[in-house]
């Protein structure tokens, strides 16, 4: 092969980790469309605002559901754009590591929050003294979620450890009284297995049918679990349509929440003097280095106190459509600074993800975007950016004390093996 046709080779895309990420993008475009349709067609907000009236004109709704959908566009612009450059330095997968690792971490993190309650929603910040805070630091520096769906990604399919990888995460997601392990897991599994899924989908549509017809189900059961674990009646007697369409697919949606944002300009007119001028970059910077570091007030705590009142360890999300909606009433320029800051850190999480030496390595950094791209928080933005770069250390220090410990070993290559399945990553010998 001539040099131009390797050159050429290398700056051509995973094709199924394209398609698999384009149908990650798709889903959260189809919970934007999803509730919009509620919205238009029920006059009323869903998500966290069920029930509240909408006064916006149909065409001030038209807009803000095309600009709410246009981060997502931006999002995979930007990572098709990364994938098409050719790779640099290539970080290694020490499989073996990660295999003693991860389900460690996890089980640290199962006893931390059995503990501490550290990390469980609706619960005031956990006061930890003594050599058990730095224990809590530590754990809490690789977020489970973040850190379990990388090492699912890079098991083999359908091993014993990719099983019992998924039921740490759930179990820490439930102890931690939320749902968001369930995404996390999904999306993953979507990103891995997600030739055999179409594959499926297209040879099987009764069933997938029938597994449609049951999804609702399996919501209000989900609620019931979440509720329990919140000790929250206030869904008890909602009917199974509501959980669905009132609000399970408006929580995976900040259509409303941005909506509700442009509806009520005047109050965050002038609520928006409460905040610090670069919010932004200061939540970006707290979602790194921990809450001290957190401005005193965001956009999210203002959408939570819109009828008043001071609502402590909640908030609401802006979507990002809304949070520069906010920071537009500070100033023109702190909007466009904000969302040269959204794309400055998409363009750097997507660079260094692609650096991990797997199929699905820069699809995966986009997966983990989406959220944020969602919500508009910045510190959600920061804290992905944050791991990818914590991962990159690890893993290369682990690299360079294996090539240390074994200098005359000789390395695998470094190109895919043709009889190695297309999500196990490439690994060293004694990996």
């Amino acid at each position: 092969m001539s040099n131009r046709s390797e050159d050429q080779e290398k700056r051509r895309p995973n094709r199924g980790a394209k398609a698999a990420s384009f149908a990650l993008v798709a889903l959260f475009l189809l919970f934007n469309v999803t509730s919009a349709i509620y919205t238009f067609a029920t006059a009323e907000y869903n998500g966290d605002f069920y029930g509240v009236p909408v006064a916006l004109p149909l065409s001030t709704q038209l807009l803000v559901f095309a600009a709410s959908c246009l981060p997502f566009f931006v999002l995979w612009r930007f990572f098709v754009h990364v994938e098409r450059r050719p790779p640099g330095r290539r970080i290694d997968v020490p499989l073996r590591f990660l295999k003693v690792f991860v389900p460690l971490l996890l089980l640290l993190q199962v006893y931390v929050t059995l503990q501490f309650q550290v990390g469980v929603i609706g619960q005031p910040a956990y006061q930890i003294d003594g050599p058990m805070k730095l224990l809590v630091l530590l754990v809490n520096r690789l977020q489970a979620f973040y850190i379990g769906t990388f090492f699912l990604l890079v098991l083999p399919r359908r091993s014993w450890m990719e099983w019992l990888t998924i039921v740490l995460l759930i179990w820490v997601g439930l102890l931690r009284a939320g749902l968001g392990a369930f995404l996390y897991v999904g999306l993953a599994l979507l990103l891995k297995y997600h030739s055999e899924i179409e594959a499926f989908a297209r040879r099987r549509r009764v069933v997938i049918l029938l597994g449609l017809c049951v999804l609702p189900l399996v919501v209000t059961n989900l609620y019931d679990l979440r509720n329990s674990l919140r000790q929250d009646e206030g869904f008890a007697d909602y009917s199974v349509a509501t959980l669905v369409t009132g609000l399970f697919l408006g929580r995976i949606s900040s259509l409303s929440n941005s909506m509700v944002v442009v509806e009520n300009s005047d109050y965050f007119a002038q609520a928006a003097a409460t905040l610090d001028t670069l919010y932004f970059q200061k939540q970006m910077v707290g979602g790194v280095l921990g809450a001290g570091f957190m401005p005193s007030s965001t956009p999210q705590n203002l959408l939570i106190n819109i009828s008043g009142g001071d609502v402590e360890n909640y908030s609401y999300m802006t979507g990002l459509i809304g949070d520069l909606q906010i920071a537009a009433h500070q100033g023109v320029f702190f909007a466009v600074l904000n969302a040269l800051s959204v794309c400055l850190i998409i363009f750097a999480t997507v660079w260094v993800a692609k650096s991990f030496r797997f199929p699905q390595s820069g699809a995966f950094g986009l997966m983990l975007l989406l959220y944020p791209t969602m919500s508009g928080v910045a510190s959600e933005y920061s804290a992905v950016l944050y791991f990818f770069v914590v991962l990159a250390l690890l893993l290369g220090s682990v690299n360079a004390l294996d090539r240390l410990r074994k200098p005359r070993r000789r390395r695998v290559g470094s190109h895919l093996d043709p009889h190695t399945p297309s999500n196990v990553p490439v690994l060293r010998q004694g990996a």
